[in-house]
């Protein structure tokens, strides 16, 4: 396996590959990791895939955890988002300095020794075979080496010198049925905006908010970082150049306009920038996520505006769908038409993310005085009289929730639980038998998992016997209610939990005779009752090797 770019995305991949055994080259252009932050927002879906990659006592501690999102309008909040639900196991919003976060993960590495990394190697050309793909190198020395391999992930960023090999477009991604022509003519009128962006040390400000300043004349927002760090953004005027907005003074005169429309906003000091740099925002995402044996992962398969803090997340989404369909085809227990589900899976939902982004920014960030005036009017005026709105708002319900409709899923018999495939596994905490309490991904490894209710503790449990279980060897959990009291002897293929809260055995209601199978990337692939084990895992097996 061949990963390239050393970027977020492309060392979560070399992560993953590494934990389930698979040998991997990740190769980098550059002599060394990036050094100044790019991305700065993590979500809980994305703290769960650092969870996955063995790395969250390591990632976590060097990061804000728990931010809110305040939307102000001159002195007024609009609303303000403060998430009290942690269904993932963590906050939904959370601040990361990238530089610390990807050296983190590079270390993560060397607990691998069939992971190896090259820097200043850089991919020339690649072709693929039937069942290889070759690939020319520039070594440091300016020599070229030749390697093949039986996949690559590319993870190069959104110019993608692969995505052009490869002949695989980008287009902005819409709900309607516009024509190519008309796609193109609206990605060049509104699915790109300029912004600058200024990041700052030793910040005095005590927000631990994101501040949207939803001002037509000057759209901005502010993020506050690990270790008394602050991100500032200001949207570009199309008739501004950069090089006026770059300048150091004018940074400054910026900046103080926007905290002097906050309320706790006092004198302090002048921000000491850092880094300042002109960024141009895109919408939009590659005609298709692969070809044959190359795959393309994070910003090489799709960009989008900063206003809901996904381009990073969906880039470890990505990964972590992928990488272990990966290690079912190398094991042999599947077929590599298993891989076409990373396409059908991921463009939906990396469509609605990107459209979700890109109308968050023109309802909040509005250059036109009489269309910010109607959404003052809006927010203010109706959804904040209405309190399942307000609630909804500020749980961030309105981000488009993680399903998978098709793909490697399969439909349940019952009526029942039919809303059940597809869907994220929630992950509280639960007690072990040896009396710890632990996030529940903490049980589940990397591999698949079986999930059944039972109801008394002493409850005696039959193991599942059709062979495909044998190959998949999920990991057998039992679900006891949080009055049960474990007892010291469980047969030796159950793992037995209180499920303290009863979020999960929410999900089966009352159907003690039913599992749920429950893939590494935790969405839940099925649901079957004991009745129909056999009915189910044939069905299995057609989708794994059809």
């Amino acid at each position: 396996m061949v990963i390239v770019g050393a970027g977020p995305t492309g060392l979560a991949a070399a992560n993953m590959l590494g934990l389930l055994g698979i040998s991997t080259l990740l190769i980098e252009r550059n002599p060394d990791l990036c050094t100044f932050p790019r991305a700065i927002s993590i979500d809980d879906e994305g703290l769960r895939v650092c969870q996955a990659l063995g790395l969250g006592d390591i990632l976590l501690p060097s990061m804000r955890l728990g931010t809110e999102a305040h939307y102000i309008s001159g002195p007024h909040y609009l609303a303000r988002v403060a998430p009290l639900a942690c269904r993932n196991g963590f906050p939904l919003i959370s601040t990361f300095h990238q530089p610390t976060f990807e050296r983190a993960l590079l270390q993560g590495l060397e607990r691998f020794p069939h992971v190896h990394v090259r820097f200043q190697y850089e991919l020339v050309n690649l072709t693929q075979a039937k069942d290889e793909v070759f690939l020319s190198l520039r070594q440091p020395d300016g020599g070229r080496q030749q390697i093949k391999c039986s996949y690559v992930l590319a993870c190069d960023g959104g110019r993608s010198p692969i995505r052009h090999m490869l002949d695989l477009g980008m287009r902005p991604p819409s709900l309607l049925p516009f024509s190519r022509r008309q796609r193109s003519e609206r990605s060049q009128s509104g699915a790109m905006q300029r912004w600058l962006v200024v990041d700052c040390a030793g910040d005095d400000d005590p927000s631990n908010a994101i501040i949207f300043f939803c001002n037509p004349k000057r759209p901005a927002v502010t993020v506050p970082a690990p270790n008394g760090g602050r991100r500032w953004e200001f949207m570009l005027h199309p008739h501004e150049q950069p090089d006026d907005l770059l300048r150091l003074e004018r940074i400054q005169e910026l900046i103080m306009q926007s905290r002097r429309s906050q309320r706790h906003w006092s004198a302090g000091k002048p921000a000491c920038v850092i880094r300042q740099a002109v960024y141009t925002f895109y919408a939009t995402m590659a005609s298709r996520l692969f070809r044959h044996r190359v795959f393309l992962l994070g910003d090489a398969a799709h960009l989008m505006p900063p206003f809901g803090g996904q381009g990073m997340n969906s880039g470890l989404r990505d990964v972590h769908n992928l990488c272990w369909k990966l290690s079912l085809v190398f094991q042999g227990n599947a077929s590599p038409h298993l891989l076409a589900s990373y396409q059908t899976e991921r463009v939906p939902h990396v469509r609605e993310m990107i459209l979700f982004s890109s109308a968050l920014g023109h309802i909040i960030m509005p250059t036109s005085r009489r269309a910010a005036l109607a959404r003052d009017l809006l927010l203010r005026g109706v959804v904040a009289r209405i309190p399942p709105l307000v609630e909804s708002l500020r749980e961030m319900r309105v981000k488009p929730q993680p399903r998978y409709k098709r793909g490697l899923i399969l439909p349940a018999t019952s009526l029942k639980h039919r809303h059940l495939p597809g869907t994220y596994l929630p992950q509280p905490q639960v007690l072990t038998l040896q009396g710890r309490s632990l996030l529940f991904d903490d049980l589940l490894c990397s591999g698949f998992a079986l999930l059944k209710l039972s109801g008394e503790a002493n409850q005696a449990e039959q193991p599942l016997m059709h062979p495909l279980w044998s190959t998949l060897q999920p990991r057998y959990i039992v679900l006891l209610p949080p009055s049960s009291t474990l007892k010291t002897h469980w047969p030796e293929h159950i793992t037995p939990v209180v499920d303290s809260d009863g979020s999960l055995r929410s999900l089966f209601g009352s159907s003690q005779d039913t599992y749920l199978l429950v893939r590494p990337d935790r969405y839940i692939l099925g649901v079957f009752r004991a009745n129909e084990e056999v009915a189910f895992a044939r069905r299995l097996i057609r989708l794994l090797s059809p």
